[in-house]
């Protein structure tokens, strides 16, 4: 079994956050309103990041910038 990468990992958990949008029926602004409302720290170079990976604050708050700039793609893209 391998361990995910980052890439994964943020591919993932956009995707899995616009199905369970669509599954309970939020609308795209409702969703970006409730994406928005968090502040999390965007970081680009999180995605180079390895498989070896140990958990902080800091990474959590990089890791869900980087999937709250994708899941409305993802959402719209299960129209």
């Amino acid at each position: 079994v391998r361990s995910l990468s980052m890439e994964e990992r943020i591919q993932l958990s956009s995707l899995l956050n616009a199905l369970v949008a669509r599954h309970y029926g939020v609308g795209k602004g409702e969703l970006e309103f409730i994406l928005n409302s968090f502040n999390f720290v965007e970081d680009k170079e999180i995605i180079k990041m390895g498989n070896q990976i140990e958990w902080n604050d800091r990474l959590i708050r990089r890791f869900n910038g980087e999937v709250r700039k994708r899941v409305i793609g993802d959402f719209e893209k299960l129209g």
